[in-house]
């Protein structure tokens, strides 16, 4: 059988409502008691939680992201691992909330949890991606009907308030709003003569942590060649 890499987009359908820190907090940590930069710390607040994301692949507060696919990955049976599942991107995950198969017809054709697919959800602060698979003894469709022909709509994130969300996260998120207020540029030049020099991200360590264990431990998934 030949194969090649199947291909997914994604799209944010709704963004958390809240961030993690709040702003009294920030203020605290840094020992910043006017409100002259409040309205820019907020901004950092923002910055540094969506720098976290970005460098680690995981949702910190809830929202809702939609995968679409060309269609769903074949088993080959001839690999040692799995075959069907699908890791969904933006760990922790939540739940999902549908798998639609668009058509054009009204409603829309939906798989039904527990009927047709399992989802297996990891927890904790390392929390691994979630997955999709096909109910046991079952298989997907081998239908491929192009880009946006599977859609599956998920919620991610450690949860819906900022008390869901590990203390360890929180702390590199204050690290990254020090960063950004004390160092309000890219580089910074040191004593008289000395040279431009970039500055380090403090939380860099703690980023990598977060960001290995949200890698897939899935290989590519597969479609076979149109």
């Amino acid at each position: 059988m030949t194969t090649r890499e199947l291909y997914r987009s994604e799209q944010l359908i709704t963004p958390p409502v809240m961030e993690p820190i709040d702003l009294d907090e920030v203020k605290r940590h840094l020992r910043f008691t006017t409100g002259s930069e409040d309205t820019l710390l907020d901004t950092y607040i923002a910055a540094a939680r969506g720098h976290f994301e970005e460098q680690t692949g995981r949702q910190v507060m809830a929202a809702t992201w939609e995968e679409q696919f060309e269609g769903f990955p074949v088993t080959l049976t001839d690999r040692p691992y799995p075959g069907g599942l699908i890791e969904l991107r933006h760990p922790p995950l939540l739940g999902v909330l549908s798998i639609t198969l668009p058509d054009g017809s009204s409603p829309e054709p939906t798989l039904i949890e527990g009927t047709d697919f399992e989802v297996d959800i990891s927890t904790g602060p390392y929390a691994r991606p979630g997955v999709v698979r096909p109910i046991a003894g079952g298989a997907w469709s081998s239908a491929t009907s192009g880009v946006g022909s599977v859609r599956i709509r998920y919620r991610a994130g450690y949860g819906e308030v900022p008390g869901d969300v590990p203390e360890l996260v929180k702390a590199t998120l204050y690290f990254l709003v020090g960063h950004f207020h004390k160092f309000r540029a890219e580089v910074y030049e040191g004593a008289p003569g000395s040279s431009i020099q970039a500055m380090p991200i403090g939380a860099e360590t703690f980023l990598r942590a977060f960001k290995y264990s949200a890698l897939p431990s899935q290989p590519p998934l597969r479609t076979t060649w149109a």
